[in-house]
């Protein structure tokens, strides 16, 4: 039943949420659960998941994770950021965790490229670059120049419209969670 079940009484924010799997997956299990993701036929698919399942605990927002706040979305106890952040352009990225720190209670789950060596030559990554002198990475070419937004949005394996995204190295990345007051990493 789901009177006992683990995420009962918490809510949880899937950023990027996709299709809707892990946003599912933890209405399953009893979250309250909000997936915030910026196409609309990803969103299409995530209600109909919901609805198949009779879901009444999980909600899908077509929006722009950039553009999340706590007034928009309130706190949540848990945070997915699975395969988004090296999305995000460069300057996205200080609002963006200011956003998450505000918004996550609990625990903040991050499945995202970094910069190095081998994701370099893999991907080909751009310039090195930084954020306030302080956090580094390399840039990623996400879009062809000269893409409209409907292109933009076609490229479902690329960000929703920013043409660079900015990958941080591990110990930058390790140093902003640390900074918005993440303190296990």
């Amino acid at each position: 039943s789901r009177e006992d079940v683990a995420g009962r009484g918490h809510r949880l924010l899937d950023l990027g949420s996709a299709e809707g799997l892990q946003s599912i997956e933890a209405a399953m299990h009893g979250f309250d659960t909000v997936g915030v993701e910026g196409r609309e036929l990803f969103i299409e698919r995530a209600e109909f998941a919901k609805k198949v399942f009779a879901l009444e605990n999980v909600r899908f927002i077509r929006g722009d994770v950039r553009k999340i706040s706590k007034d928009m979305l309130g706190v949540f106890d848990v945070t997915l950021c699975l395969g988004i952040l090296y999305h995000l352009d460069r300057e996205a990225m200080l609002p963006f965790f200011k956003a998450l720190s505000e918004m996550t209670r609990h625990l903040l789950v991050i499945d995202t490229h970094v910069d190095n060596p081998a994701s370099v030559a893999r991907y080909k990554l751009g310039e090195a670059s930084e954020i306030d002198r302080k956090y580094f990475g390399r840039m990623h070419y996400e879009h062809p120049r000269g893409l409209s937004i409907l292109q933009k949005l076609g490229r479902v394996r690329a960000s929703l419209d920013n043409e660079k995204s900015f990958w941080f190295d591990y110990p930058s990345l390790c140093q902003i969670l640390v900074d918005h007051h993440f303190n296990y990493v």
